[in-house]
């Protein structure tokens, strides 16, 4: 006879059932677990949230024409004198000072020629601004360069400076003197005297002129005369400029 095992409460229960019975409680236990574990593992939780209405954000055009001249759409100013005072402000910004900006700005939208700077404010400028909006097209003109003043040719004895009536020569009755400055370069000085009326206007013709190889020169002049003298420097290449004086005996 097979062994029996007493269990509580429910008596005597022979030792092959008792072992099936315990694995099958182990069997369905471990079924229980791992499709719990499934659930676990694979169940999705979905959150719902508040429902809100959704407005995408609204593009606001500016109306500034990045580059200008190069951009489309609408121009960075409406009218010239809007244009004139950001390329004022704009030029001032980059470095050019106040009256240059102001100076090219007259002249280029008056259609004048610029000097080297101011030709360089507005090229700077309407890269960045284009060009004004209405009156166009603009362009940026530089103005000739000048030549410079001629100069008197080599070698020709300069202007004489510090001609000077000294008075009358002493010991010489009727006698005056004048003096002036040596000119470097020169051979010889050209006086030349002119006798002047009430109103300081010459009354004759040329006086005499007279060779001199210092910086001073001696002439007779009547008393109360009004008299005008001129020197110029010379030498093998030519007379220079004069000094002039006047004065009255």
């Amino acid at each position: 006879m097979a062994d029996v095992v007493k269990v509580p409460v429910i008596g005597n229960v022979k030792t092959p059932w008792l072992y099936a019975g315990g694995a099958a409680v182990v069997g369905i236990a471990a079924y229980a677990w791992w499709t719990r574990a499934g659930i676990t593992e694979t169940e999705d939780f979905a959150v719902e949230l508040p429902a809100t209405e959704f407005e995408p954000p609204t593009v606001v055009d500016s109306g500034i024409n990045v580059g200008g001249a190069g951009g489309q759409g609408e121009p960075i100013a409406r009218t010239n004198v809007e244009w004139r005072n950001m390329a004022q402000a704009e030029g001032e910004a980059l470095g050019f000072s106040q009256v240059v900006m102001q100076s090219a700005l007259t002249k280029y939208l008056g259609k004048d020629r610029l000097g080297a700077t101011e030709a360089a404010a507005m090229s700077a400028v309407v890269a960045i601004l284009g060009q004004p909006p209405t009156g166009g097209p603009y362009s940026i003109m530089l103005s000739p360069i000048e030549p410079p003043p001629p100069h008197a040719p080599a070698g020709v004895p300069g202007t004489v400076t510090g001609l000077a009536y000294v008075g009358p020569v002493i010991g010489k009755p009727g006698f005056h003197q004048l003096v002036w400055n040596r000119v470097d370069g020169a051979d010889r000085y050209l006086v030349t005297g002119q006798t002047l009326n009430a109103a300081g206007q010459p009354s004759g013709g040329s006086g005499p002129a007279w060779p001199e190889e210092s910086n001073s020169h001696q002439a007779h002049i009547p008393s109360n005369t009004n008299f005008r003298f001129e020197v110029r420097a010379q030498n093998a290449s030519g007379t220079g400029p004069p000094g002039v004086v006047t004065f009255r005996t």
